[in-house]
C-alpha cells in the first residue's frame, strides 16, 4: 500500500524501511551521523572512518569511541559530540552524544521557560511586557534601576540590596516594566525561578490559611511555598487596597518577612508612596515596624512617573 512503510531486512538482519536499505552505508552515516566516510577519524586511535564499518556506531579500530551524530532539531546540521568520561582507573568511557545540539538546547529552554512565564503571568501583564521588551523605551528611573539590579548587582549580592519597591500612579507603567526585566532574565537563564503574586493572591492564601475547605487550604499553603522557594518574587498591587485585614497582614508578613530572613530577591510593586516613620524611613505603613525598618535597610525604592 502506498501510505505504509515498507519494510526490509539488510545483510545484517537488521529490519529497516525500505528506502533506508536503499542507502549506501556513507549515505546513512551521512544522514544520521553528520560525517563523512574518509572525513572522521577517531579521537582515541585515529582510525579514519571507513564505509565498512556501518552499521556500528562506534570505531571499529578501538571499540571505544562513538560517533557523533546530527542534531535531531529539523534544519539544524550541527554535531552532537559524545559526552566522555574518565572513570576511576583513569580510562576514558564514551557515551551516546545528546539528542540536540548545545545550541538547540538552549534555544529549546528559553522557549519552555518563555512559555512558562506565560502561564504564570497575568495575560494583561504578560502581553504589555513583551510589548514593553519591543519597545524598548520604557521608564528611565525604572529600567536604570532594575537593569542594574539584576545584573551587575546580581539581585542584591553585591550591594546586600536584595529587595526593591517600586511605586507611582496606577497606569503609570509599574508592572509591564518590571515583569518585562524580570521575563527576559528568567528566559536568559538569569534567574532560574521566578514567581508572580497580586494583592488578590494574598488575599486567597489568607483566607485559605484559615479555611475548612481541605482543597483552599491546601492550595494556600502550595503558594505560600512557591513565595518562599522561588529564585524571585515578584508582589504586585502590594498594599493598595486601603483597610486591609488582619488576616492579609498576617500573610504579607509571613511572605516578606521569609524573604526577609534568607535575603532572597524581591520585587514589591505599589501604588502606596514611602513614607517617614518617626527616625527611620519605612515604606510599609501596612507591615510592622521592625520589618519596614528592615526593608529601609536592606531595599531599593524606584518611582516610576506616568509619560
Amino acid at each position: 500500500m502506498s501510505g505504509k512503510i515498507q519494510f526490509q531486512r539488510t545483510m545484517s538482519g537488521f529490519r529497516v524501511p525500505k528506502r533506508v536499505a536503499m542507502m549506501t552505508p556513507a549515505q546513512i552515516m551521512k544522514k544520521v551521523h553528520g560525517i563523512d566516510v574518509g572525513a572522521w577519524s577517531c579521537p582515541n586511535c585515529n582510525r579514519t572512518l571507513q564505509e565498512e564499518d556501518y552499521p556500528s556506531a562506534t570505531c571499529r579500530g578501538c571499540g571505544q569511541a562513538t560517533l557523533p551524530r546530527v542534531c535531531n532539531t529539523k534544519g539544524c546540521v550541527n554535531l552532537c559530540q559524545p559526552m566522555t568520561a574518565i572513570n576511576d582507573r583513569g580510562a576514558v568511557s564514551y557515551y551516546d552524544p545528546p539528542t540536540f545540539c548545545e545550541t538547540c538546547t538552549k534555544q529549546g529552554s528559553r522557549k519552555q521557560r518563555a512559555q512558562w512565564c506565560e502561564r504564570v503571568t497575568p495575560a494583561d501583564i504578560y502581553s504589555g511586557a513583551i510589548d514593553y521588551e519591543i519597545r524598548k523605551n520604557g521608564r528611565e528611573s525604572l529600567d536604570n534601576t532594575i537593569g542594574w539590579w539584576f545584573s551587575e548587582d546580581r539581585f542584591g549580592k553585591v550591594s546586600g540590596q536584595s529587595f526593591v519597591y517600586v511605586y507611582g500612579e496606577h497606569g503609570a507603567g509599574k508592572s509591564v516594566g518590571v515583569m518585562a526585566h524580570a521575563i527576559r532574565g528568567h528566559i536568559k537563564g538569569i534567574i532560574s525561578g521566578l514567581w508572580y503574586v497580586s494583592n488578590a493572591d494574598v488575599e486567597r492564601m489568607a483566607r485559605g490559611t484559615y479555611s475548612d475547605d481541605r482543597e483552599e487550604k491546601a492550595s494556600s499553603g502550595r503558594s505560600f511555598y512557591k513565595c518562599s522557594t522561588t529564585d524571585l518574587l515578584v508582589i504586585d498591587d502590594a498594599g493598595n487596597k486601603q483597610g486591609i485585614t488582619r488576616s492579609v497582614r498576617s500573610a504579607y508578613e509571613r511572605i516578606i518577612g521569609d524573604r526577609f530572613r534568607r535575603m532572597a530577591p524581591t520585587i514589591v510593586i505599589s501604588t502606596r508612596k514611602p513614607f517617614r516613620y518617626r527616625d527611620g524611613f519605612s515604606v510599609f505603613d501596612w507591615l510592622d515596624e521592625s520589618m519596614s525598618s528592615q526593608f529601609a535597610m536592606a531595599g531599593i525604592v524606584v518611582e516610576v512617573l506616568p509619560e
